[in-house]
């Protein structure tokens, strides 16, 4: 995590990750934190369910008036997320 972005290091995440993932969000939000940026340039595999809860927090964020976005994804994963039409749904940079 760098101030507000948090970067996926990992190139395949898995349902492990899950917790941690949510673990550092919470803390973004405890410290105040409105704009939640997430990078994955790095990431060439995104589990469904870590996938699905990238989608929850950012439904559960946007009513407390909190942004989550993408700010950078891999070719692999533009791909997906075309395909999927999810696209304009993460606002990605």
């Amino acid at each position: 995590m760098e101030n507000d972005i948090i970067i996926i290091q990992t190139p395949k995440t898995s349902f492990e990750h899950k917790d941690q993932f949510a673990d550092i969000i919470d803390s973004m939000i405890k410290s105040g934190c409105k704009n939640i940026k997430i990078d994955l340039s790095k990431t060439m595999y995104l589990a469904s369910d870590f996938l699905g809860l990238i989608m929850w927090k950012k439904e559960e964020l946007s009513k407390q008036n909190i942004s989550l976005t993408i700010i950078g994804i891999s070719d692999q994963l533009r791909t997906v997320f075309q395909n999927l039409k999810l696209m304009s749904y993460f606002n990605l940079e």
